[in-house]
């Protein structure tokens, strides 16, 4: 079942925590790496550790039957099997996200693009992760026509659509490689700050104080005490 780059990962689970989704749609589920991560930040780490008390709603498209696998159904409420450029239209209920995970390359270009602007059209937020220029050549695998890229992405591609932030980065290969998120409103205000950026309602000594709690959070840990330095001028917490 199909998996990509890794380098991006953290970018894109910040932002997801600072939107705060209670309904998230997967496009192109592959391995599931979006809607495992979207329960674990998005329903575990606010505490809501056990199956009966999630709050999220995941919902996922794969047109390749076979890499829906019973794991999947422990973490997605709902996935629709089928063609995206089919099923999307179907979907009306607001999505606070939608996830096009190394999805869009594997259109025709046209049909890409109606994907995307359907989905900025009609929900919160958008993030999409893609690789970048023509240096990204693959066909068919294990078995799966819906493998093969089929289009190629550029950065001026996302900048003509109400982009509010991006990251670059460069596979293990070193070949270009975009996480971008869109929204026509920005409603969380992504923009300015994603959730390791902002105080997100507590104070940041608050925040070192449950990251020493929790013990294995290091990353966020360090991220606040940096802050957290830089607003003492520079002491040590």
């Amino acid at each position: 079942m199909g998996t990509s780059n890794w380098q991006h990962i953290p970018f894109v689970v910040d932002a997801l925590m600072r939107i705060e989704p209670t309904r998230v749609l997967d496009v192109g589920v592959g391995f599931g790496r979006w809607g495992i991560l979207a329960r674990e930040f998005g329903d575990v780490w606010p505490g809501r550790v056990h199956r009966k008390d999630w709050t999220m709603r995941v919902e996922g498209i794969e047109a390749f039957a076979p890499n829906v696998a019973d794991y999947h159904l422990a973490f997605y409420d709902q996935i629709h099997q089928g063609d995206a450029i089919d099923i999307l239209p179907t979907l009306t209920q607001p999505f606070d996200l939608v996830m096009f995970g190394d999805v869009l390359e594997h259109f025709e270009r046209p049909a890409a693009d109606t994907l995307l602007d359907l989905a900025v059209e009609r929900h919160a937020y958008v993030i999409v992760n893609v690789p970048l220029g023509p240096e990204h050549p693959q066909g068919e695998a294990y078995g799966n026509p819906y493998e093969a890229h089929r289009s190629a992405w550029e950065l001026a591609d996302f900048q003509r659509r109400p982009l509010v932030r991006h990251a670059l980065f460069r596979d293990y290969i070193h070949r270009p490689y975009g996480s971008f998120i869109l929204s026509r409103d920005d409603p969380r205000g992504v923009r300015h700050a994603t959730f390791s950026e902002s105080d997100h309602g507590m104070p940041l000594h608050r925040k070192v104080a449950i990251a020493d709690e929790l013990g294995g959070r290091t990353l966020l840990r360090l991220v606040w005490k940096k802050a957290l330095r830089r607003l003492r001028g520079g002491a040590t917490p």
